[in-house]
């Protein structure tokens, strides 16, 4: 690394004494070169109009993750959420299922002991989940996230009475 350093050294002096040489060279006055102070020079200012491209020295990753919390500010509508909303999807443990002639129901039980009977269309978990399906066996919940290059994804989770005896069940 020493040797890297002098060796910086000695081209940086050389380019230095050359530059010096040449300013020299058109100062006494030769005829084949001129300085440039004396060339009619034409500055045309450069104005850097951003509009439309991105920061380059933001990570693609932060950005992503700004675009993120923009949509997610967009379509979030300002409510109160329920406690069902702010539980996490893997504490919320499926305790039954009621299917009627007209409407499909399940009663859930939340960490901290609190019972709630849900139905299609309900929101769940803190993710914006919303009961898609509640079949004999199991609840489906659908949550829509976006992955980390910003496309929509759409992440389906099932909630089981009793996942020894269910096949693709997440909890």
């Amino acid at each position: 690394m020493l040797k890297y350093k002098y060796l910086v050294y000695i081209i940086v002096t050389m380019l230095i004494s050359t530059e010096l040489s040449f300013l020299a060279g058109a100062q006494e006055g030769k005829p084949e070169t001129q300085s440039l102070l004396e060339k009619n020079l034409v500055i045309v200012p450069y104005e850097y109009k951003p509009s439309g491209r991105r920061d380059p020295f933001l990570s693609i990753l932060e950005l992503n993750k700004r675009r993120r919390k923009q949509l997610q500010k967009g379509t979030k509508d300002t409510r109160i959420l329920s406690p069902l909303e702010t539980a996490n999807l893997p504490s919320i443990k499926l305790i039954g299922i009621v299917i009627d002639q007209r409407d499909k129901y399940a009663s859930v039980v939340l960490s901290d002991g609190r019972y709630f009977v849900i139905k299609q269309g309900a929101y769940l978990g803190t993710n914006g989940g919303k009961v898609y399906d509640i079949k004999p066996d199991r609840v489906i919940v659908k949550e829509e996230t976006m992955d980390d290059v910003g496309k929509p994804l759409v992440k389906t989770i099932s909630i089981c009475l009793s996942p020894e005896e269910s096949i693709g069940c997440n909890f």
